[in-house]
């Protein structure tokens, strides 16, 4: 049973996987690189000692991800309060609050806490929550202490309604 569970799981990776190249090249076959990455993953596992290094693949993956999440949540839900808009997302400059030099120093500040609370000094308590709090609260403090809105367009202006 647990057989059939991971090869279904691992099928699914190579399809997306395969989904992914093929964005990146539309006009590729889908059977090519299903192939050549299906053989990538069975040569990579039978490398010696390689599952030895996947829990620190993994904690590594946590201590980039968790505070980039922090940072979208964050502007998302508190800083961006007016929403996204098609105009917004299309934009060549940064419309609204200018946080994109915030939201990098916070992320930044919180993979740099991530990844010493994870590697050098782990708290008995953990570092996934504490450091997407602190990310959190880094992003939204300085947004609302150092950023004035510069051109905020709200969907019903984007509509042509005001």
């Amino acid at each position: 049973m647990i057989f059939f569970s991971v090869m279904t799981t691992n099928v699914m990776a190579v399809y997306s996987a395969t989904l992914s190249c093929m964005n990146v090249a539309p006009n590729m076959s889908f059977w090519k690189p299903a192939l050549v990455i299906g053989l990538v993953t069975i040569f990579g596992a039978l490398i010696p000692g390689i599952l030895d290094q996947f829990q620190n693949f993994l904690l590594v993956v946590g201590a980039l991800f968790i505070p980039a999440f922090s940072v979208m949540i964050v502007d998302y839900f508190l800083v961006g309060k007016e929403g996204y808009t098609a105009k917004l997302l299309d934009a060549t400059h940064q419309l609204g609050h200018p946080t994109a030099k915030i939201a990098i120093a916070a992320y930044l500040i919180g993979a740099a806490l991530a990844a010493y609370w994870t590697l050098i000094a782990p708290p008995s308590f953990g570092a996934s929550l504490p450091v997407f709090i602190i990310t959190g609260c880094l992003y939204w403090l300085g947004a609302t202490v150092f950023t004035r809105p510069s051109e905020v367009v709200t969907p019903a202006q984007e509509k042509g309604v005001l």
